[in-house]
């Protein structure tokens, strides 16, 4: 999820006069939705065996095997050079803390349910673009989000609720993707998605390192490509996501993007038979909405130095 966050910001290659997405860019959208929803559910049968810190160490690692290929093939946009390290620190600490959160979650909770919260970080994004950034919104957006708000307290106070730390958990995923997608304005204009993704998951390595050493336990041999599937289905969802994003508006895509949503539901439901009640699924769809019409609603991209539109939050 963190990943995602990255790759919106990049700079998208579409014409100004396209209406609609590429059949391209939309299947790329829809095999990174796929891959997202793969790894979250690896992560959440991983949990039965492994602490989160473990799962999130092996994750971060195994992602370079993704990150490192780009560097060495993609050389546009200045490479891994930064002026903007303070801001990079900041965007990983949000998003270490984010992620940590959001695999806890999807440990405690159904799957369908731990992705749905987290999805709920547009909803969040709106109210930090307002009383943070002192951006102005319209009274439009304002009631979607509110909207979407309606879909999580649905969520959380009237669908089967199996761990109420949980769904603590769950909300504060979405809170520290909202920050940490708002800490990119400071280094998006200036720095490539393949940089952003490389420093992101440098800082995700080091808090691994930090957390999981001290209660260090080698996994199973058996368990290992399941450890590095997460972090290279990860990685291969970052990359088709971005290659999508440069080819669309995010606005175009934000219905496709919530097949995360989806897809982890139906995982949740096959291998675990966490079917949704109504509640859950009418909370479901309100986020979803809310979260679709809100990217729809989004001003217009701004010109890159370029000439290359710039998406915006």
């Amino acid at each position: 999820m963190a990943s995602t966050i990255s790759t919106t910001m990049s700079k998208s290659r579409y014409r100004e006069r396209d209406e609609r997405p590429s059949s391209t860019a939309i299947v790329l959208m829809l095999g990174g939705s796929v891959a997202f929803a793969l790894m979250n559910g690896i992560v959440k049968g991983l949990g039965q065996r492994y602490d989160i810190p473990t799962i999130f160490l092996w994750r971060s690692v195994s992602a370079f095997l993704i990150i490192v290929p780009l560097l060495c093939f993609v050389r546009e946009d200045g490479g891994l050079r930064t002026t903007r390290f303070l801001g990079h620190s900041i965007r990983g600490l949000f998003g270490v803390a984010g992620t940590l959160s959001f695999f806890w979650t999807v440990t405690r909770l159904p799957l369908g349910t731990a992705v749905t919260l987290a999805y709920a970080w547009p909803i969040v994004m709106l109210g930090i673009a307002v009383w943070v950034l002192g951006e102005q919104v319209s009274w439009r957006r304002v009631l979607v989000a509110l909207l979407g708000f309606c879909g999580v307290a649905v969520i959380c106070g009237f669908a089967r609720n199996p761990s109420a730390p949980g769904m603590a958990a769950g909300i504060a995923s979405a809170i520290l993707f909202a920050c940490a997608y708002a800490s990119m304005k400071s280094i998006v204009s200036t720095e490539s998605p393949v940089a952003i993704s490389f420093y992101f998951h440098a800082w995700c390595t080091l808090a691994g390192l930090a957390l999981s050493l001290p209660h260090w336990t080698w996994p199973a041999r058996s368990d290992v490509p399941a450890l590095l599937a997460t972090g290279i289905l990860g990685g291969l969802a970052q990359c088709l996501m971005a290659a999508a994003f440069r080819r669309a508006r995010a606005s175009q895509l934000a219905i496709y993007d919530y097949g995360t949503v989806a897809w982890s539901l139906l995982i949740g439901w096959a291998i675990w038979g966490e079917a949704p009640d109504m509640a859950g699924f009418a909370g479901t769809l309100l986020i979803a909405i809310s979260g679709i019409v809100m990217a729809k609603a989004e001003p217009p991209p701004r010109k890159t130095a370029e000439g290359l539109p710039l998406e915006t939050a």
